[in-house]
Protein backbone atom coordinates (compact mmCIF):
# COMPACT_ATOMS: atom_id res chain seq x y z
CA UNK A 1 0.00 0.00 0.00
CA UNK A 2 3.05 2.33 1.12
CA UNK A 3 4.27 1.83 -2.75
CA UNK A 4 0.80 2.51 -4.73
CA UNK A 5 0.85 5.66 -1.87
CA UNK A 6 4.39 6.57 -3.15
CA UNK A 7 3.75 5.65 -6.76
CA UNK A 8 0.56 8.13 -6.83
CA UNK A 9 2.09 10.93 -5.00
CA UNK A 10 5.21 10.77 -7.66
CA UNK A 11 3.23 10.50 -10.79
CA UNK A 12 1.23 13.86 -9.94
CA UNK A 13 4.64 15.58 -9.19
CA UNK A 14 5.91 13.79 -12.47
CA UNK A 15 2.63 15.36 -14.55
CA UNK A 16 2.96 19.03 -12.63
CA UNK A 17 6.60 19.10 -14.04
CA UNK A 18 5.67 17.76 -17.35
CA UNK A 19 3.21 20.44 -17.87
CA UNK A 20 5.37 23.24 -16.21
CA UNK A 21 7.79 22.37 -19.05
CA UNK A 22 5.16 22.18 -21.74
CA UNK A 23 3.51 25.75 -20.55
CA UNK A 24 7.29 27.10 -20.23
CA UNK A 25 8.27 25.54 -23.96
CA UNK A 26 5.22 27.67 -25.33
CA UNK A 27 5.36 30.72 -23.35
CA UNK A 28 8.58 31.17 -24.49
CA UNK A 29 7.80 30.34 -28.36
CA UNK A 30 4.61 33.14 -28.50
CA UNK A 31 6.39 35.20 -26.18
CA UNK A 32 4.07 37.88 -24.46
CA UNK A 33 4.46 39.58 -21.28
CA UNK A 34 4.35 37.73 -18.18
CA UNK A 35 1.10 37.32 -16.36
CA UNK A 36 0.73 40.53 -13.88
CA UNK A 37 -0.67 37.81 -10.44
CA UNK A 38 -2.93 41.31 -9.49
CA UNK A 39 -4.51 41.29 -13.37
CA UNK A 40 -8.54 41.63 -13.31
CA UNK A 41 -10.46 38.31 -14.63
CA UNK A 42 -10.95 40.05 -18.05
CA UNK A 43 -7.20 41.04 -18.16
CA UNK A 44 -6.95 37.44 -18.03
CA UNK A 45 -9.33 36.63 -20.37
CA UNK A 46 -8.11 39.09 -23.00
CA UNK A 47 -4.62 37.68 -22.84
CA UNK A 48 -5.75 33.86 -23.09
CA UNK A 49 -8.11 35.04 -26.25
CA UNK A 50 -5.26 36.53 -27.83
CA UNK A 51 -2.67 33.14 -27.40
CA UNK A 52 -2.82 31.34 -30.92
CA UNK A 53 -4.79 28.73 -31.61
CA UNK A 54 -1.63 25.78 -31.90
CA UNK A 55 -0.46 27.16 -28.50
CA UNK A 56 -3.62 26.06 -27.21
CA UNK A 57 -3.68 22.54 -28.80
CA UNK A 58 -0.19 22.39 -27.51
CA UNK A 59 -0.84 22.84 -23.96
CA UNK A 60 -4.38 20.91 -24.27
CA UNK A 61 -2.02 18.33 -25.55
CA UNK A 62 0.50 18.69 -22.95
CA UNK A 63 -1.90 17.86 -20.49
CA UNK A 64 -3.12 14.33 -22.00
CA UNK A 65 0.54 13.29 -22.17
CA UNK A 66 1.20 14.68 -18.66
CA UNK A 67 -1.51 12.18 -17.48
CA UNK A 68 -0.64 9.40 -19.61
CA UNK A 69 2.78 9.82 -17.49
CA UNK A 70 1.29 10.24 -14.63
CA UNK A 71 -0.95 7.35 -14.92
CA UNK A 72 1.61 4.97 -16.33
CA UNK A 73 4.55 6.08 -13.90
CA UNK A 74 1.92 5.69 -10.87
CA UNK A 75 1.52 1.62 -11.72
CA UNK A 76 4.58 1.22 -12.78
CA UNK A 77 6.04 1.85 -9.59
CA UNK A 78 3.54 0.63 -7.46
CA UNK A 79 3.24 -3.01 -9.19
CA UNK A 80 -0.64 -3.41 -7.78
CA UNK A 81 -2.45 -3.56 -10.66
CA UNK A 82 -4.22 -0.50 -12.52
CA UNK A 83 -6.07 1.19 -9.44
CA UNK A 84 -2.88 3.19 -8.31
CA UNK A 85 -2.49 4.57 -12.68
CA UNK A 86 -6.47 5.75 -12.11
CA UNK A 87 -6.22 7.14 -9.12
CA UNK A 88 -2.58 9.24 -10.29
CA UNK A 89 -4.59 9.92 -14.02
CA UNK A 90 -7.73 11.14 -11.93
CA UNK A 91 -5.70 13.20 -8.83
CA UNK A 92 -3.37 14.93 -12.15
CA UNK A 93 -7.24 15.38 -13.63
CA UNK A 94 -8.78 16.77 -10.83
CA UNK A 95 -5.78 19.41 -11.24
CA UNK A 96 -6.47 20.51 -14.41
CA UNK A 97 -9.93 20.92 -13.89
CA UNK A 98 -9.20 23.68 -10.90
CA UNK A 99 -6.92 25.38 -13.92
CA UNK A 100 -9.96 25.07 -16.02
CA UNK A 101 -11.96 26.84 -13.82
CA UNK A 102 -10.36 29.10 -12.59
CA UNK A 103 -9.33 30.87 -15.96
CA UNK A 104 -11.56 31.08 -18.62
CA UNK A 105 -10.61 28.77 -21.72
CA UNK A 106 -12.43 27.88 -24.62
CA UNK A 107 -15.60 25.10 -24.54
CA UNK A 108 -13.52 23.24 -26.92
CA UNK A 109 -10.33 23.05 -24.61
CA UNK A 110 -12.27 21.82 -22.07
CA UNK A 111 -13.77 19.00 -23.72
CA UNK A 112 -10.78 18.36 -24.99
CA UNK A 113 -8.73 18.32 -21.69
CA UNK A 114 -11.52 15.97 -20.41
CA UNK A 115 -11.62 13.62 -22.95
CA UNK A 116 -7.54 13.75 -23.78
CA UNK A 117 -6.94 13.03 -19.59
CA UNK A 118 -9.79 10.51 -19.16
CA UNK A 119 -8.15 8.24 -22.86
CA UNK A 120 -4.27 8.96 -21.90
CA UNK A 121 -4.89 7.99 -18.14
CA UNK A 122 -6.37 4.95 -19.30
CA UNK A 123 -3.17 4.14 -22.05
CA UNK A 124 -1.03 4.71 -18.96
CA UNK A 125 -2.90 2.23 -17.15
CA UNK A 126 -2.49 -0.05 -19.76
CA UNK A 127 0.89 0.32 -21.53
CA UNK A 128 3.13 1.73 -19.08
CA UNK A 129 1.87 0.69 -16.13
CA UNK A 130 2.75 -2.93 -17.58
CA UNK A 131 6.40 -2.93 -18.38
CA UNK A 132 8.26 -4.89 -16.89
CA UNK A 133 11.24 -3.76 -14.66
CA UNK A 134 14.54 -4.67 -14.88
CA UNK A 135 15.51 -6.99 -12.20
CA UNK A 136 18.92 -5.72 -10.57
Amino acid sequence: MFKAIVGIVLGIVLAGCLVALNEAVVHRMIGGAPLNPKASIDAVAAMLAAIPLWAKIAITAGWAVAAFAASGFAGWFAEQGSWPSFVAGSGFFVLVSFNLASLPHPTWMVIAATVGCFFATYLGSRLLARWPKRSA
